[in-house]
């Protein structure tokens, strides 16, 4: 006679799948962590809106040059890529539609206004500059008044963006499956 242990074998799995599930959670970051300092363009693209500035490193480690020739600077030192290449992180509610202050270190664009979407509690605004797409998002009245076609100046603080390492960029494109075709 055969004992029924099925039961018992599915609880131990289950208490099993569930420390595991527990100790990885343990080494996860907090979710304001991956969103405000992801690791990876995947990680800044899953949560919440981003605005991902590619370029190469310019005179120092904390400068990005951007394809037009337009340098900005990042809060720390950029991880460099093949070649020098680097990115920033911007997330679309750090970003300033106005003049910048006078003299104040910040970064700054010119964006032309592609649309404006009214989303309740707040205003995304859709921008190019150059080639690059740009999200904006503000609960303040100046986008409101943006209109399609629009030049509006844009600035953001050094601290606001984040540089993304770009080997975590390489790795994805290689290990993803419509790659390895």
């Amino acid at each position: 006679m055969q004992a029924c242990t099925g039961v018992y074998e599915y609880d131990i799995a289950t208490i099993n799948t569930r420390n595991v599930v527990q100790a990885m959670m343990v080494d996860l970051p907090q979710p304001i962590d991956v969103y405000s300092r992801p690791v990876s363009r995947f990680a800044a693209s899953f949560i919440g809106g981003s605005n991902i500035l590619d370029g190469r490193i310019g005179a120092n480690q904390t400068e990005l040059v951007i394809d037009d020739g337009t340098r900005l600077q990042a809060s720390q030192p950029l991880p460099a890529g093949r070649s020098g290449e680097a990115c920033l992180l911007l997330r679309p509610e750090d970003i300033q539609v106005d003049e910048p202050p006078v003299g104040s270190g910040v970064n700054r664009l010119t964006l032309q206004v592609t649309g404006v979407l009214n989303m309740g509690a707040g205003i995304l605004m859709l921008a190019q500059h150059g080639w690059r797409e740009i999200r904006v998002r503000s609960a303040t009245s100046v986008l409101a008044s943006a209109s399609e076609g629009a030049t509006l100046p844009m600035w953001w603080t050094p601290g606001a963006s984040w540089p993304i390492p770009q080997a975590a960029i390489h790795r994805q494109a290689i290990n993803h499956p419509r790659s390895r075709r």
